[in-house]
């Protein structure tokens, strides 16, 4: 994911799995 939508994504869900998630 690009890391406009990476950033917007952890920081709607502010969820530090998702962020995990998404780094994977």
């Amino acid at each position: 994911y690009p890391t406009g939508v990476y950033n917007v994504v952890v920081s709607q869900d502010g969820n530090a799995k998702s962020l995990r998630m998404i780094k994977r």
